[in-house]
């Protein structure tokens, strides 16, 4: 039933609207609250989340250095991959590391390592998981040997549950608004629809004309319930005679507009 449909769109543009609400205000606060944590620490040091695409089978890296972008990157993620994210993602291993000379070793064979031309001396990897699923990780740099304390990983862990829930709830809401903009279409097309169907219902009814052909003296009050109805009136006219008819078929609105042609045929 078309009124039914209708009903149930409202009912769930209602629900996104207040899912999308709740999503907005956590994800306010987690951010507020971060903001005033370790603020030295996060400022100080570049570090990335890195977020799994599952359709590319990719790391893509966004990252910040003194509260600036730094440029976007993305690595493939492959079985057996030797490099530290790829082992933090796919074995869900904490990395952290306070001499990267001595320490790198212990989770990736040397011949493996990717030294870079500013080599940091202090690293840290951490999978971003929700719901026992990794979904990407976080990693920050130092160019200074032992840069993370117990104190600082600690607090990085919880950062990065933090994360892990603004992660899932960006994607919420990239998932609520895809469905209110479906909503949107659905909704369009279908008034569309009802629209053409009024336009047709119009078309059969009698016009004003028509019944100025038939009566001096007339009036017209229709007022459908769903744009479209299902009542109708009629008129003609055959050897000096007159008829005038109003119908009403069971029922309200659009189910009950299907019913106005067999009724004007009849």
């Amino acid at each position: 039933m078309v009124e039914e449909r209708i009903s149930q769109l409202a009912s769930q543009k209602n629900q996104l609207e207040r899912a999308y609400h709740n999503v907005r205000i956590i994800s306010e606060m987690g951010h507020r609250i971060m903001a005033q944590l370790h603020g030295e620490l996060v400022e100080a040091a570049p570090f990335r989340v890195g977020i799994y695409d599952d359709s590319s089978r990719q790391l893509v890296f966004y990252g910040f250095c003194n509260g600036a972008a730094m440029p976007l990157i993305r690595r493939e993620i492959e079985v057996g991959q030797k490099r530290f994210s790829a082992v933090c993602f796919q074995y869900q291993m904490e990395i952290v590391i306070n001499d990267f000379e001595k320490e790198a070793p212990e989770y990736i064979a040397d011949e493996h390592i990717e030294y870079q031309t500013e080599q940091p001396l202090s690293a840290i990897y951490l999978p971003l998981t929700l719901n026992n699923k990794v979904i990407g990780i976080f990693t920050m740099q130092s160019y200074r040997k032992n840069a993370y304390q117990t104190a600082d990983v600690d607090f990085l862990r919880a950062l990065a549950t933090y994360l892990s829930v603004a992660i899932d709830n960006a994607r919420a809401y990239d998932r609520l608004d895809e469905a209110r903009r479906q909503i949107a279409r659905r909704n369009e097309q279908m008034m569309g629809s009802i629209r053409y169907a009024e336009r047709i219902q119009k078309a059969i009814l009698p016009t004003e004309s028509d019944l100025q052909a038939l009566f001096e003296k007339f009036f017209i009050w229709y007022q459908p319930k769903d744009i479209v109805s299902g009542d109708f009136y009629w008129c003609h006219s055959e050897d000096r005679r007159k008829w005038v008819a109003v119908a009403d078929c069971t029922g309200h609105g659009v189910p009950e507009r299907s019913c106005l042609p067999s009724g004007t045929a009849s």
